[in-house]
């Protein structure tokens, strides 16, 4: 169509040339109007273009917008994927502490109860001994026995607290109570009993510091001020002493008595 208005123009101006007005006249609107035409279409074909590229960038940008808005979802539903695992690993790990926790505290609890009746049981068995012995020697007094005579003394200052539980008490004021000697003292109750001094001093003491602990109002007391009131100097001496006359420290056992109380 561009090549067609030219060779209309040229035409035009061959007719002018030779003085044929007319036929260059028309020649010249025909060239005109296919000019006019030819610049209609590209200004219809560029107003097109714009008008695509304007629909291409407006589809675009909405592209865009999707894929952002599904970025923004899938991101979403990822952390709240992750926020939902890490919750429900809290729960599994808060549940397996607590269980646990549980356990260990119904088998701490079964432990004390053993314990305890166990401890009971050496109690009891190390009273029944001590009053087998004090009933043997109080009733069966035997005139010409010096020994059991000897013991039954012992027995009766033993069972006085305030006499045991001084600090100062000794096997030798002991020897003076009963109006012997040392020698004849460890005697008659290594014989009677098969326990030294100490342990049989021991014994009447935890005996007495177990009493103590039984109280309901033990809780006034601490370790200390009950070793130093059943006669020991320290508070280890005490541990050790009731530790091995019951089989459980001072504090197991007062804990264990004032729980099942």
């Amino acid at each position: 169509m561009g090549i067609l208005s030219r060779n209309y123009l040229n035409l035009s101006k061959i007719e002018e040339s030779r003085g044929r007005n007319k036929s260059a006249l028309e020649l010249f609107r025909k060239h005109a109007l296919l000019n006019d035409s030819i610049f209609s279409m590209e200004k219809f074909n560029a107003i097109n273009q714009m008008r695509r590229l304007y629909e291409i960038s407006k589809t675009n940008k909405q592209i865009d917008q999707l894929l952002v808005e599904k970025q923004i979802k899938e991101h979403t539903i990822y952390y709240q994927k992750v926020i939902q695992f890490i919750i429900l690993a809290i729960l599994l790990f808060i549940c397996t502490v607590f269980g646990f926790v549980l356990l260990q505290k119904r088998n701490l609890n079964k432990a004390y109860t053993l314990l305890f009746e166990k401890n009971i049981e050496i109690v009891e068995s190390q009273n029944n001994l001590l009053d087998k012995y004090s009933k043997k020697s109080k009733k069966n007094v035997l005139a010409n026995d010096v020994q059991d005579k000897l013991l039954d003394k012992i027995l009766v200052v033993v069972d006085d607290v305030s006499i045991i539980c001084d600090v100062e008490f000794s096997i030798g004021k002991l020897a003076e109570l009963v109006q012997s000697n040392q020698n004849y003292v460890s005697l008659a109750i290594n014989n009677a009993l098969k326990k030294n001094f100490r342990s049989f001093l021991n014994s009447y003491r935890i005996r007495e510091a177990q009493r103590l602990f039984s109280e309901p109002d033990a809780a006034k007391y601490t370790i200390d001020v009950v070793a130093f009131m059943v006669g020991f100097k320290s508070r280890n001496a005490f541990h050790d002493a009731f530790k091995e006359i019951t089989g459980v420290s001072p504090k197991f056992y007062f804990k264990s008595v004032q729980q099942y109380s």
